[in-house]
């Protein structure tokens, strides 16, 4: 079981998703206690191996929309996730529905994704068809940190809505548009593996949280 990031094209583009990684200890526990033979190895990786051997079994998969698992591999779709921009509470924007992405050209911004994975590249990608580049005044290693410095109004920071579910006090989340940038979330299941009622579970608790995500 892992996760893992997809380009464009659906394979091999990097990807580093930590805000989807704490949803494997609800999942791994229900296989643990209704499969106790089971054997389970739990792993993250920056893409998808060009190998099949060296794939998981059952891999979460962070993408575009359109992802391509490849030969032997089904994707089941489970949400989208539109990004936000999170905004200290007394900004200028913050008392609004939505905020064009051009709009946030002239701010600071403070980078939520050091390792430069694909939930970043698909920003940056929405930025620049915008017109613009972000201008990072700050880097922090993952998304709680990005959210502590948005507080403590250091600048403003962009990220998929799952990463911004729980907000620290001082801070706002905000609708983009013009464009949204969004990734869309998969598991994907080698073909080998489908009819197995341990994958079935996993498949089934993985479209549970999917559906408790999608509502927040």
């Amino acid at each position: 079981m892992g996760v893992a990031g997809a380009g464009p094209g659906g394979r091999g583009g990097p990807g580093r998703c930590s805000d989807l990684r704490t949803g494997h200890a609800v999942i791994l526990i229900r296989l643990t206690v209704q499969y106790q033979r089971l054997i389970l190895h739990k792993n993250s990786v920056e893409h998808i191996p060009d190998s099949r051997e060296e794939r998981a079994d059952l891999q979460v998969v962070v993408g575009a929309t359109g992802f391509d698992p490849g030969s032997g591999f089904t994707a089941h779709h489970l949400f989208d996730d539109p990004y936000v921009a999170v905004l200290p509470a007394g900004h200028r924007f913050a008392d609004r529905e939505e905020v064009d992405l051009a709009d946030l050209a002239d701010e600071r911004w403070v980078d939520n994704d050091f390792a430069r994975g694909w939930c970043r590249a698909n920003l940056i990608e929405a930025c620049t068809a915008a017109g613009f580049s972000p201008t990072f005044q700050v880097e922090a290693h993952d998304y709680p940190t990005a959210l502590a410095f948005v507080g403590a109004g250091i600048g403003l920071t962009v990220l998929p809505a799952l990463g911004a579910a729980k907000l620290p006090d001082g801070v706002t989340r905000v609708r983009l548009v013009r464009p949204t940038p969004i990734r869309s979330i998969y598991v994907v299941v080698h073909d080998a593996v489908e009819h197995t009622p341990a994958v079935q579970t996993a498949v089934a608790a993985l479209r549970e949280a999917a559906g408790a995500a999608d509502a927040r």
